[in-house]
């Protein structure tokens, strides 16, 4: 009997320890990544499209002042966790391109999908791969592709699509190489699509680490008001083996101006090639050096 008893004694601390262990977990899950957790519970009880745009609406980016306050590791599992968060669902994503690198996704919901027979594409990066824009070529969109580390370059994808020797950049800019780079409002102004004269439905950006400084820019600007879908490749900065801190609060104030512009991210995928994979020395974790963020604009 005494046995028996000692059994169940010793069920019970275990029991004890094992809730005691969860709720020490819990808290400290709260104290360290508050807004991250906020977030995956709102999008947990979400059942509607629009019901989680309402709930994600409440969680942005903090201000500087507090992600200041951040500790590198904190702030770091913070934007992995916005960057692998659902802000808006897409329930039809069609693959443009390639299965692998090269390739885009592009919502096609009937809310956000684009007109085959009045859509306009601008692609910044090609890298001699256009299998993107050929696709969305055929889907129906007229297609302007832009990479000035080309030479003479024609995939000979039909009438709906014209290349230019030029790239993407915070200003316009005639470089030593002979390359030449204009701000995304400039390109458009250029080519007669300002905002105030056509729609410009779609831009897809893989420009090598150009990205932050041209996209705010464009925000400045006022160039990127009427886009209804962004894709980009964010390219991380890495010493030794994390981003340094700030990048970090760089790559988070553009993510947020994006936010209040009215982007939603609603699919993010990690680029697993090889020699992108690194181990974070802060918590081991393998992450990766780029991220292909695709955005949909809600409003």
């Amino acid at each position: 009997m005494r046995n028996l008893l000692y059994i169940k004694a010793a069920k019970c601390v275990v029991l004890l320890l094992g809730i005691m262990a969860c709720l020490s977990a819990y808290q400290y899950s709260q104290q360290t990544v508050p807004f991250m957790v906020q977030n995956t519970k709102s999008i947990r009880k979400t059942t509607t499209p629009r019901q989680m745009e309402r709930d994600v609406e409440e969680v942005p980016i903090p201000e500087d002042d507090v992600l200041e306050k951040m500790a590198l590791g904190d702030m770091t599992e913070f934007f992995d966790g916005y960057i692998h968060g659902t802000q808006v669902l897409c329930k039809r994503r069609i693959r443009m391109g390639k299965v692998g690198d090269g390739g885009w996704d592009v919502c096609d919901d009937p809310r956000f999908k684009l007109d085959p027979k009045d859509c306009l594409v601008y692609s910044f990066g090609i890298n001699h791969d256009p299998s993107f824009d050929i696709a969305i070529q055929r889907y129906g969109c007229e297609v302007h592709a832009f990479d000035p580390s080309l030479g003479d370059f024609d995939p000979s994808t039909g009438h709906k699509f014209t290349f230019h020797k030029i790239g993407l950049g915070y200003k316009t800019l005639n470089m030593t190489n002979g390359w030449v780079v204009h701000t995304l409002g400039k390109t458009r102004e250029t080519n007669g699509h300002s905002p105030s004269k056509r729609r410009l439905d779609m831009v897809k950006m893989d420009i090598e680490g150009a990205e932050r400084y041209s996209l705010m820019r464009a925000l400045s600007e006022g160039s990127i008001t009427d886009i209804r879908q962004l894709a980009f490749e964010l390219h991380m900065k890495i010493e030794k083996s994390d981003p340094p801190r700030d990048f970090l609060l760089q790559v988070l104030r553009l993510l947020r101006n994006l936010w209040h512009e009215g982007f939603r991210l609603y699919y993010t995928n990690r680029n697993i090639v090889p020699h992108n994979i690194y181990t974070s020395d802060l918590n081991g974790v393998k992450r990766s050096k780029c991220y292909e963020l695709h955005m949909i604009k809600i409003h």
